[in-house]
């Protein structure tokens, strides 16, 4: 097994979990943001394909989200966890997701009346790392980093995590994690 060396600026299973704690407190109704943060830590979603997530791209009974666009990537669909589906199935029909859809909005993620933008989505998961207590920037690369990293700290190879990234090449996952082999 390759002996890797981390960025300390990563952000740590127990903050992901705090952060996530604090994105399930922070709203009571919706809890869109606990539903945003737990997508993107267990899938490793980029920006621009939450920001672009809909509703129809997400299938429950087969575990799937269809990736419409994507960057450097291999493949068009990511596997999701059960706990997710259960997460996803009780936003997907909450009321307040209903009346947006109702409007002709299609975007899974939204605030104040508008679907996210890198912008939005950005100043939205910061937010919610500074409620949380964490003195990192967060962003929401950093939860995809984040996805990255604590496959590799479970012990999966490289190339595991590279498939499970979707990204082409091992270099490109080298580059993004900044990972270093020491």
């Amino acid at each position: 097994m390759t002996n890797i060396k981390i960025d300390q600026s990563v952000l740590t299973k127990e903050e992901c979990f705090s952060l996530l704690n604090t994105a399930k407190q922070s709203e009571e109704l919706l809890r869109m943001g606990y539903v945003l943060c737990l997508t993107m830590l267990t899938t490793g979603m980029r920006n621009s394909e939450i920001v672009q997530l809909t509703y129809t791209q997400i299938d429950l009974e087969q575990n799937i989200i269809y990736l419409n666009r994507g960057h450097d990537t291999n493949k068009e669909k990511v596997r999701i966890t059960n706990d997710l589906v259960e997460v996803l199935h009780q936003y997907l029909n909450n009321p307040i997701f209903l009346d947006w859809i109702s409007k002709g909005n299609e975007q899974v993620f939204f605030m104040n009346g508008k679907p996210f933008n890198k912008v939005t989505l950005n100043t939205f998961i910061k937010r919610l790392a500074k409620e949380d207590g964490i003195e990192k920037i967060v962003t929401a690369r950093c939860l995809r980093n984040a996805f990255g990293y604590m496959l590799i700290q479970s012990g999966l190879s490289l190339l595991i995590v590279q498939k499970l990234m979707r990204l082409k090449t091992i270099k490109s996952l080298e580059g993004y994690l900044q990972v270093n082999n020491y």
